[in-house]
C-alpha cells in the first residue's frame, strides 16, 4: 500500500521517494475531487522537495487520516466495495 511505502520511505530519511509518493497521492485525491487529501499530500510533498522530514509524522497522520475519510465516502456511495468485518 502506498501509505505504508511513504511511511518507511519518511522514516528512513529518503526525500526523493517521500516526494514522489506524496505526489502520486496528491494527484489521486485531485483526481477524486478530495481537497483535504490533496492539501495534505502537497504538504507533505512540500517538505519532503525542502529536505524537511524530521516531523513529517504529523503531515503523514493527516494525509492518512484524509485516505481513510475518503475510503469511507467511497465505500458508504457504493463506489468501492466494503472492506470485511474479518480484515
Amino acid at each position: 500500500m502506498r501509505l505504508d511505502a511513504l511511511h518507511q520511505a519518511i522514516h528512513a530519511g529518503h526525500e526523493q521517494e517521500t516526494e514522489e509518493l506524496a505526489h502520486g497521492l496528491r494527484g489521486s485525491g485531485a483526481s477524486l475531487g478530495a481537497q483535504h487529501l490533496t492539501r495534505a499530500a502537497a504538504a507533505l510533498e512540500n517538505r519532503a522537495r525542502q529536505g524537511r522530514l524530521q516531523g513529517a509524522g504529523c503531515n503523514l497522520l493527516t494525509v492518512a487520516i484524509e485516505v481513510e475519510r475518503l475510503r469511507d465516502f467511497l465505500e458508504n456511495e457504493g463506489l468501492i466495495p466494503a472492506r470485511s468485518e474479518a480484515a
